[in-house]
């Protein structure tokens, strides 16, 4: 009887004639690996695929056939793409790879799923709620630029036009013209006013509420900028286990013609490694231990490797870093 027809038989479920000829699966694997036969074998179908699928993909990749071990490998996990010979993760929503955190008590995996998807309740962590007025100097307007040190100069000779400021600093006593008992900000006078935290303090509580109100604004959203970017950084510090790069935003109309579809695209450096390893693990181990049974590389991953561990930092660090960007909001 012919290979040819052998093949034919065995793609067509009839593995029979396998015990026949060969004995069993790696034999005859092993057999088309030699005349250069591998490249005929359907791993989406024939008879009890599920007993040799795992064991032809291997064969596949010690033969060297990658570019073939690749195409039957995205044929059978549906989120995984090959570019250039490259391995890529394409999924529709980035939280997918919460199943890859564990579900403990410390909630790795909810806190993972709400980060990833944008529902994690950063408001909650606004620490501006234990600030004093005179906190505002040191916190806030130290950390000023010079741009927005202007814009907060501007702001304040506006507010203060032509009004009178009783002098309750030592600043503004020394400020006070003879023979009045006030004290008018000026542009002569701004700077010394804006960089004594005495005498801001002591205007920011009588004379400028609704700057000290923006002000106490601008601390809550960088507060919550730098938390949400740090609780980010976290989760994909704790992924990179499995990606070396970003996610990439993809908007696609070639897969559907007519229809433009959006999702995320993920480099995988360790993939094949990962796969291999499962392979190994899973020969012979019946239809669920086959890469067909899980579909999607996000299923395997979270079900074969062990959990990510997420501890998420009780408070926000490097607040001042955000400070400038979110000041513009506001003045």
């Amino acid at each position: 009887m012919e290979i040819e027809d052998i093949i034919y038989d065995f793609n067509n479920g009839n593995s029979k004639l396998i015990t026949k000829f060969f004995g069993d699966y790696e034999t005859f694997f092993k057999f088309l690996s030699n005349n250069d036969l591998l490249d005929e074998i359907d791993p989406t179908s024939g008879a009890e695929y599920e007993l040799w699928a795992n064991e032809f993909l291997l064969s596949l990749y010690k033969d060297g056939k990658i570019d073939l071990f690749n195409k039957w490998v995205s044929e059978l996990l549906d989120d995984v793409e090959f570019y250039n010979g490259k391995p890529f993760l394409e999924i529709k929503d980035l939280m997918y790879l919460s199943s890859w955190f564990c579900d403990d008590r410390s909630n790795s995996r909810e806190n993972a799923e709400n980060i990833l998807s944008d529902e994690y309740d950063f408001n909650a962590y606004d620490s501006s709620s234990w600030m004093k007025t005179d906190d505002l100097y040191d916190y806030v307007i130290r950390e000023l630029n010079i741009s927005n040190l202007k814009k907060l100069k501007d702001r304040i000779l506006e507010e203060s036009k032509g009004g009178q400021i009783y002098p309750e600093t030592q600043l503004l006593e020394d400020l006070v013209d003879e023979g009045s008992s006030y004290v008018y900000l000026t542009p002569s006078n701004i700077d010394m006013i804006i960089n004594d935290h005495e005498t801001m303090t002591y205007l920011l509580s009588d004379y400028l509420t609704d700057i000290k109100s923006d002000l106490f604004s601008v601390y809550s959203n960088a507060y919550g900028s730098a938390y949400y970017d740090q609780s980010h950084s976290e989760v994909w510090n704790e992924l990179s286990n499995y990606f070396d790069d970003n996610p990439q935003y993809v908007e696609d109309n070639t897969k559907y013609p007519g229809r433009k579809i959006t999702f995320y695209r993920l480099p995988i450096p360790n993939f094949h490694k990962n796969i291999l390893e499962y392979l190994e693990s899973n020969k012979n181990y019946g239809s669920s231990g086959t890469l067909g049974y899980y579909g999607e590389y996000v299923n395997l991953i979270a079900d074969f490797h062990e959990c990510l561990r997420l501890r998420l930092s009780d408070y926000a660090d490097n607040v001042d870093k955000y400070i400038n960007d979110v000041f513009a909001d506001y003045f």
